[in-house]
């Protein structure tokens, strides 16, 4: 039975240095990747959501406080038992 299988030998290459991956990480910036746009288009489609889900509770505010009550009686339920 081969014996640096599994966890021991994943936590020993873990710390060693892999070029491999800093070549894939050079790729993804030369590809065009930019976590700024991403985390920013993000940012944006949350508040995008928050906004949208604050005129619905507005509009229909009876609507919201049954969903709400639903939901805290079914997670009273659930956190009960």
């Amino acid at each position: 039975m081969n014996t640096e299988n599994g966890f021991k030998a994943m936590s020993q290459n873990a710390d060693k240095d892999d070029p491999d991956q800093k070549d894939a990480a050079d790729s993804s910036i030369e590809k065009g990747f930019d976590e700024d746009s991403h985390l920013s288009e993000a940012s944006d489609r949350a508040a995008e959501i928050q906004r949208l889900l604050m005129d619905e509770i507005r509009d229909r505010p009876l609507r919201a406080l049954g969903w709400a009550a639903t939901a805290g009686f079914v997670l009273g339920i659930w956190v009960s038992r």
